[in-house]
């Protein structure tokens, strides 16, 4: 599998190419225009700093992601599954070891459920 490399804060994140839809910059983006966009950092310890955004599509919908970096296409064989702890994490597919580094693979579908959960609670 072919994935694209990423940051948000200072943690490492992966997104398959086949879930991949669009990078814009964050500076583009205009909130009036109602996309659903998430920003991991609020599930992680630090601070995005809203480089860029990445969309992410499950073939019905689609959600951005706000990153920091944009590193490069890693291709992985296969990854260990992520042990979830915490049900908001749901959206971690698995992890991938990199140059003796752990990535975590985010799963596009869950990612999705989670934003638009988050975005309905009233």
């Amino acid at each position: 599998m072919k994935a694209l490399m990423f940051k948000i804060a200072d943690v490492m994140f992966l997104v398959n190419l086949e879930d991949l839809l669009h990078v814009s910059l964050f500076e583009e983006y205009d909130e009036s225009e109602g996309l659903t966009v998430v920003d991991l950092s609020d599930y992680l310890d630090g601070n995005s700093n809203k480089k860029y955004i990445l969309f992410v599509t499950n073939n019905k919908t689609y959600v951005g992601i706000i990153c920091d970096e944009i590193y490069d296409i890693l291709e992985y064989n296969e990854y260990k599954p992520f042990e979830k702890g915490e049900k908001k994490l749901d959206f971690l597919k698995g992890v991938v070891t990199y140059k003796d580094n752990l990535i975590y693979l985010l799963d596009a579908e869950k990612l999705i459920e989670v934003a638009y959960e988050k975005d309905n609670v009233s």
